[in-house]
């Protein structure tokens, strides 16, 4: 039994902080292949994609994301994951990021639409995150 198991065992015990604070804990140590987090519900790989995408732009920018590959490859899900809790601005921005760099990886645009994602502006999405997870666990 992997940590997310161990997590969706005791959801009903757990606030949505908990979850998502249990998920960042050990989302390095222990890291699941995609084929297993595809096998969970969608509210806990959200939580996966959000973070990585968070750690991601939080340490080296947009650029450090769309160079690094374990980041790239998750762009498309990351984009979902921000619809899904409620960050379509981001997820749009993201999303035309992600278009602009298939196209041009030098696309000096891409820095400038970067600039206006959440992490420099004034938008929390941990918070969205939280109360996403809040109203999927109700639902479980």
């Amino acid at each position: 039994m992997n940590f997310v198991d161990k997590i969706l065992d005791q959801i009903d015990s757990l606030s949505a902080y908990e979850v998502i604070y249990s998920i960042g804990k050990n989302i390095y140590d222990d890291p699941l292949e995609e084929q297993l987090l595809s096998s969970y519900p969608q509210f806990m790989q959200d939580i996966f994609y959000i973070i990585y995408f968070d750690d991601g732009l939080s340490m080296g920018g947009i650029l450090s994301v769309l160079e690094s590959e374990a980041t790239r490859i998750y762009i498309p899900s990351i984009i979902i994951s921000l619809y899904n809790i409620g960050a379509e601005h981001d997820a749009e921005i993201l999303n035309q990021i992600y278009n602009k760099h298939k196209i041009d990886i030098d696309d000096e645009s891409i820095e400038i639409l970067g600039d206006k994602l959440y992490l420099y502006n004034d938008v929390n999405i941990w918070i969205m995150l939280e109360k996403y997870v809040e109203l999927k666990k109700q639902h479980m």
